[in-house]
């Protein structure tokens, strides 16, 4: 389970480019500032209202009969908080899905997902309207690639429950909600510092030494390793190693040199220690040596 990351995000963004394969090509890019006419825009929402019955509609008290059975549950204590924690997550991630399945068959998407103009006199007011439900509901609204989604919203996980939980809970809820409040990732490139992913590695790490036999446990090795591998190799569009001169960065080289000298004995520094002498011996290329290494550790 290397690969977990945000697992509600990853499968939002694969979710969307499957569901809308069919849709005419209007989606738009975050600069875009193009929108339909207003006659045509008026023809369009016509239309949809004589479809709306034909929608779907959004169950929006689920959410808070979850949350209210999340605090009942922590409340009575009968139940370890780690085995709670995570069937709620688990839950409340199934929701968000089932939400999405909703919200991309919608007749109105296109009107929905002007929400991405920069330029807010553009944005339908209907787009508006849905936000705010969205919101007031336990969720956020995100996007990704022009396109709009619902994701999970990290105040609403946090509100009421953090008095309950214990340290080590409150901890791994603050790294869970982290991925997703400020994503790692858009577009096959790396969007956070370098600093950032070294830090989350550091974090991730120290949660694993305190979560062993909990439920806690393969989510913390998953994000570790995750934020591990983009490190080292980096995505297609932000890769680790120059196009042009083929060596490792020397930013992320720098940040993990220095959390080996800062915390010797965490889980990061012991595995950015064996990389780091490895990458130094490669003279910083990419060479064979260091493509089994990658294939080994993160396979």
């Amino acid at each position: 389970m290397k690969r977990y990351l945000i697992l509600l995000s990853i499968f939002s963004l694969t979710f969307v480019s499957c569901k809308n394969t069919d849709r005419k090509e209007t989606k738009s890019s975050y600069n875009k500032t193009e929108v339909p006419e207003k006659n045509i825009a008026g023809l369009e929402m016509k239309k949809n209202d004589l479809k709306k019955t034909q929608d779907k509609p959004f169950n929006w008290s689920k959410s808070k009969v979850l949350k209210q059975n999340f605090l009942s549950a922590l409340e009575e204590g009968n139940l370890p908080q780690d085995k709670i924690v995570i069937d709620y997550l688990n839950a409340y991630s199934e929701l968000a899905n089932e939400f999405n399945d909703i919200l991309f068959e919608r007749s109105n998407y296109d009107s929905l997902n002007t929400l991405i103009y920069l330029d807010k006199s553009l944005i339908y007011q209907c787009a508006f309207d849905f936000k705010t439900q969205v919101e007031t509901n336990g969720f956020s609204i995100s996007f990704s690639e022009g396109m709009i989604y619902i994701e999970q919203n990290s105040t609403f996980i946090k509100s009421e429950s953090t008095e309950l939980l214990d340290s080590v809970s409150i901890e791994f809820l603050n790294n869970y909600c982290l991925e997703f409040d400020t994503k790692c990732c858009e577009d096959a490139g790396i969007r956070i510092s370098d600093k950032e992913l070294v830090n989350r590695v550091l974090n991730w790490g120290d949660l694993i030494e305190k979560v062993n036999e909990t439920r806690y446990l393969e989510i913390a090795k998953s994000n570790f390793y995750n934020n591990l591998s983009l490190i080292y190799m980096g995505l297609d569009n932000t890769p680790s190693f120059d196009w042009k001169t083929g060596k490792f960065d020397m930013n992320s080289y720098n940040f993990m040199q220095e959390t080996v000298k800062k915390f010797p004995n965490s889980k990061a520094a012991i595995e950015f220690k064996e990389f780091l002498e490895m990458i130094v011996s490669e003279d910083f290329e990419k060479t064979e040596k260091v493509i089994e290494f990658f294939d080994e550790k993160f396979r």
